[in-house]
């Protein structure tokens, strides 16, 4: 086949729309919204603080290290300071402290994070990068469903106190471009709040596609990079995938996946 139609339009699995939690601090309400993410089959990056793991009022490091086996266990400062007002020394040591420790205990690299108060500036990214973090969250919402080409900078779609209203228009979201809904907050507010039944909603509203990828921030990064890594011949008769991870595609709009290595298009 010459001049083969390659669309690079697909998840994994051949889905075509993917969600994605993050949620901050890892306070003992972690324990409630994780069962309620393994009830609709979610995924949550979870940002934690080294220095208040174990504590009364946050999640058990055991509970970090059984949680890492289906979730992603993240930064978020071993201090949780505001990291542009540090200097160089703390900054760098209050990075890499935390993810140290955590790497201590799920037994894996870490990638990812999650900016304390949602502030950085320009040192802040080039230390994490610096550090082997990989892509780092804001708070700032974008109310849209794109993906950063800098993933260190990379904006959440909203916050869940407009979970709902975003989760019913991704479900109506046509484009055929890799759409991500990237819904973030803190468990604790739904305690505070009394108002658990909000996530409860939007999972129960996203249930109702069945062509959603439900995978962590770090999934998600490395399906990116991937795609982004493929080399596609000239004549659309070859890709060759140099990553570890699988990307699918419709080539003349059949569904076809590129694992890593080379695959000829027939």
């Amino acid at each position: 086949m010459v001049n083969a139609k390659i669309r690079f339009n697909l998840f994994p699995g051949g889905k075509k729309k993917c969600v994605t939690f993050s949620y901050d601090d890892g306070p003992v309400y972690d324990y409630i919204l994780t069962e309620i993410f393994d009830r609709f089959g979610a995924k949550c990056t979870y940002n934690l603080n080294s220095n208040r793991i174990d504590r009364e009022d946050t999640i058990s490091a055991d509970f970090m290290r059984e949680l890492s086996t289906r979730h992603e266990i993240a930064i978020h400062g071993f201090n949780h300071p505001f990291w542009e007002k540090c200097n160089h020394d703390q900054l760098v040591a209050d990075i890499y402290e935390d993810k140290k420790f955590l790497e201590s205990v799920i037994k894996k690299p870490i990638i990812g994070g999650a900016y304390p108060y949602g502030t950085y500036n320009s040192e802040v990214v080039k230390t994490l990068d610096a550090l082997g973090i990989k892509f780092c969250r804001t708070t700032n919402a974008t109310f849209n469903y794109s993906v950063p080409n800098n993933f260190l900078e990379w904006h959440p779609t909203c916050h869940h106190k407009n979970g709902v209203e975003c989760a019913k228009n991704f479900l109506c979201y046509r484009y055929d471009n890799l759409p991500v809904l990237y819904i973030w907050g803190h468990s604790y507010e739904f305690n505070d709040n009394d108002n658990w039944e909000e996530m409860e909603e939007i999972l129960t509203v996203l249930s109702e596609s069945d062509d959603i990828w439900y995978a962590t921030n770090g999934e998600i990064y490395d399906y990116f990079t991937a795609m982004r890594a493929l080399r596609v011949d000239l004549n659309g008769n070859s890709v060759y995938n140099p990553t570890a991870t699988t990307v699918y595609a419709t080539v003349d709009g059949k569904q076809m996946s590129f694992p890593p290595g080379l695959t000829e298009i027939k």
